[in-house]
């Protein structure tokens, strides 16, 4: 029973993007779901559009809330925590906005982020920078809601990490409130490689630095989708969501990669065997 609690454990980890359903009363840096956002999934997309927001271009978003729905929400207080201490950083920036349409370009990725902690321990950003090159997605902003209809790859990074969390085909939609400062649900869903997790390491307390892939195998978590089309899963899906908090005046232009605390990764090919 551990072994299988500490792999759900790894693949949470892996799933940087997204929701489930554990309680957030106790923090102050959940962004609540709404359930009155104008834009809602019976809206006619692209007819009647209705600007509800001020111009956005240059904000800044740092995601406050991430939650895994599948294939586990066991890793969610994990990333809570290290949400909290800006450990794991992850941007949405909005590049253009215009009101006039509704059009906007939005780029996401992760980040790193440069603190300080005074004599008690609180810990305050002092600038943003992306770690990696951000995914690029163009939208349209009906109401408060956004799409990304188009799928995109979106690579999430942390110092825990031999390398970047591919995620690949990511489709979804989120809801701003009403001024701009918040997002408040970003349901995602995607798919990562179960190739690109053959030589993905990364670190886990008390248990070392394990690959992510014999971990799966070990909890009979198998591949479960087919993203070629050849009768074969070869990808694992995942689905969550997300919420962020406007944090402007941070951000600053450029790559800062996050320097990797996994030196090496030995490479796992073993074949998965779910679950009779």
């Amino acid at each position: 029973m551990n072994k299988l609690l500490s792999a759900m454990i790894v693949l949470g980890l892996a799933l940087s993007s997204c929701g489930g359903s554990d309680d957030n009363t106790n923090n102050p840096n959940d962004t609540q779901v709404t359930q009155d956002s104008t834009g809602g999934e019976d809206l006619e997309w692209g007819e009647n559009y209705v600007s509800l927001l001020p111009d956005l271009t240059g904000a800044v978003y740092r995601v406050t809330m991430l939650k895994g729905i599948d294939p586990t929400d066991l890793i969610n207080p994990a990333w809570r925590a290290d949400i909290e201490t800006y450990a794991l950083v992850i941007l949405l920036r909005v590049v253009e906005h215009d009101t006039t349409t509704g059009e906007a370009t939005i780029e996401i990725t992760s980040a790193n982020a440069e603190t300080e902690t005074d004599g008690e321990g609180n810990i305050t950003p002092i600038s943003y920078t992306f770690a990696l090159e951000p995914s690029t997605f163009n939208t349209k902003i009906n109401g408060l809601r956004f799409r990304i209809d188009d799928p995109i790859a979106l690579n999430i990074v942390t110092n825990t990490v031999s390398k970047p969390f591919h995620i690949f085909g990511v489709t979804g939609f989120g809801d701003f409130n009403s001024d701009g400062s918040k997002i408040l649900e970003a349901r995602l869903e995607g798919n990562i490689s179960e190739e690109e997790t053959k030589d993905l390491c990364l670190t886990i307390p008390g248990v070392g630095e394990p690959n992510f892939h014999w971990f799966m195998n070990l909890a009979a978590i198998c591949p479960d989708f087919d993203t070629d089309g050849d009768d074969q899963f070869d990808a694992y899906f995942f689905k969550g969501y997300l919420g962020a908090t406007r944090e402007d005046g941070l951000f600053q232009e450029g790559i800062d990669p996050i320097e990797a605390l996994v030196d090496a990764c030995e490479t796992n090919e073993e074949q998965c065997v779910p679950k009779d």
